[in-house]
C-alpha cells in the first residue's frame, strides 16, 4: 500500500490531532482542505519539521518536512492559490515527496470550494538488496503520479462551520512492480467556534479504514495559544498531540510534541 497521508501537515493541524478540514483557515489548507485558502485576505506561510517514530530498535530515522505558501491574487485571478511541497523520508531506504498546486474562491455567501493538483514521487535508494532485487531491475527505483483534492467549506453563521474533502480522487496508481492505487478518502468535519478558542471534529473514511479526530485550540492572553487533538482509528490507532504557541505580530510559532500508541 503507497502511503502519501497529507491530512496532518503542519504544526496547528498535527496539534489538533488531524482534525482540521473545518477549520483551514491559514496556509495549512493547502493540504488539509484547499477551499480554506479562499478565507485568506493575506499572504501566509508555514513551514514545519518532525522526526517521526523515534527511538526504534532498529535506529532507523524517519523525518517528514512541509512548506506551504497561500497568496491571494484578485490582480489575476478572483481567488487565492497555494503551492506547497511535503517529504516523508526514511533515510537511506526510502522518500515520498509531494508538490502541490492548489486553488480556492468564494461561490456563494459563506460557500468556499477549491482543488488541488499534487505531482507525487516515490523513491528507494539502490542499496545491496534492492540492486540484488528483479523487481528494481525491471521498474526502477522510483514512481511518479499526479493526485486530485476537492474541497467545500461552509459557514453556517457566526458559531459553526462544516467541510467536506476528498482526497485522491482519481486514485493515482503508486505501484512500482504491480498496481497499487491510493484510495479515495472522504473527509467530514464540523467546527464549533467560540470567541477565543474552537473545536473541530472530522471524520475520514478511505478503503476499509476509518479516522475519527478531535481537536481544540485556545488563545490566552491575545498572544500564547494551546492545542490538543486526539485521533482513533481502526486496527486500534490512537494519536494524541499537544501543542503550545505563541504569536509574535503576524508571525504565530506552535511547538507540538506528538505522543502515539
Amino acid at each position: 500500500y503507497a502511503g502519501f497521508n497529507d491530512s496532518g501537515l503542519g504544526a496547528r493541524t498535527a496539534g489538533m490531532g488531524q482534525a482540521f478540514s473545518a477549520v483551514a483557515n491559514d496556509a495549512n489548507a493547502i493540504s488539509a482542505n484547499p477551499a480554506g485558502l479562499a478565507w485568506l485576505r493575506n499572504p501566509e506561510l508555514s513551514a514545519s519539521y518532525g522526526r517521526l517514530f523515534t527511538g526504534l530498535g532498529d535506529e532507523s530515522k524517519i523525518g517528514q518536512g512541509y512548506f506551504g505558501l497561500a497568496f491571494p491574487a484578485r490582480q489575476y485571478v478572483p481567488g487565492v492559490i497555494g503551492i506547497g511541497w511535503d517529504e516523508l523520508r526514511l533515510s537511506e531506504a526510502y522518500s515520498e515527496t509531494v508538490f502541490t498546486g492548489a486553488y480556492a474562491d468564494m461561490v456563494y455567501p459563506g460557500l468556499s470550494v477549491g482543488g488541488s493538483l499534487k505531482y507525487m514521487r516515490k523513491t528507494y535508494i539502490p542499496d545491496g538488496y534492492t540492486e540484488s532485487d528483479p523487481l528494481f531491475a525491471r521498474n526502477g527505483y522510483a514512481k511518479a503520479g499526479l493526485g486530485i483534492d476537492l474541497g467545500g467549506l461552509y459557514r453556517v453563521n457566526d458559531d459553526y462551520t462544516v467541510a467536506l474533502v476528498l482526497k485522491n480522487v482519481n486514485q493515482p496508481d503508486m505501484g512500482l512492480g504491480s498496481k497499487d492505487r491510493l484510495p479515495m478518502q472522504v473527509r467530514l468535519g464540523g467546527a464549533y467556534w467560540v470567541k477565543k478558542g474552537l473545536v473541530d471534529m472530522d471524520i475520514a473514511l478511505s478503503g476499509n479504514g476509518y479516522d475519527v479526530s478531535v481537536g481544540a485550540e485556545r488563545l490566552f492572553q491575545a498572544k500564547y495559544l494551546f492545542r490538543l487533538g486526539f485521533l482513533a482509528g481502526n486496527d486500534s490507532k490512537r494519536n494524541m498531540s499537544l501543542g503550545f504557541g505563541s504569536r509574535y505580530g503576524a508571525v504565530d510559532i506552535p511547538s507540538i510534541p506528538p505522543a502515539t500508541t
